[in-house]
């Protein structure tokens, strides 16, 4: 179970594609009460789970260690970007009367939408015998204002 977060953020570019192959189309919005991470260990042998959170940058990474299947390869296909859409030009404007008028704070920045597919291929003795899309629809989002409407 793997849910994409609905926007492209700006951090993929700075820290999404790393050594690991990872990156924008293989992350995952995790949010509590709504949104897990779900996998199943079809292995006979336990998984090891490392985390690592760098509070400077607010990245956190995981690395999932286990025994090889014998005779078994996984391997990422992509990132293939689609669809590419461009940010909406005329921005949002959300009224604060808690705010003086004058008052103008930027909330959000804007960011093209697109369509990233990975997929995940399976090999046994080298023949590909499983392939599965992870399909993530980034949505485009406008500037997005807090304007001071208050006394």
């Amino acid at each position: 179970e793997r849910h994409a977060h609905p926007f492209y953020i700006s951090w993929y570019d700075r820290y999404g594609f790393g050594a690991y192959g990872d990156g924008a189309g293989l992350d995952a919005a995790i949010y509590t009460g709504q949104h897990d991470l779900r996998f199943v260990n079809d292995t006979d042998h336990w998984i090891l789970i490392e985390t690592e959170l760098d509070e400077i940058n607010q990245t956190l990474t995981m690395r999932l260690y286990g025994t090889r299947k014998h005779n078994r390869e996984v391997a990422f296909d992509g990132p293939y970007i689609t669809n590419e859409t461009p940010a909406p030009s005329t921005p949002v404007y959300t009224d604060d009367p808690t705010k003086p008028q004058g008052y103008l704070y930027q909330s959000d920045v804007a960011r093209s939408g697109r369509d990233i597919t990975v997929y995940r291929v399976i090999y046994e003795n080298s023949v590909e015998v499983a392939r599965e899309a992870f399909v993530t629809r980034f949505r485009a989002w406008p500037n997005v204002y807090v304007r001071g409407t208050g006394g």
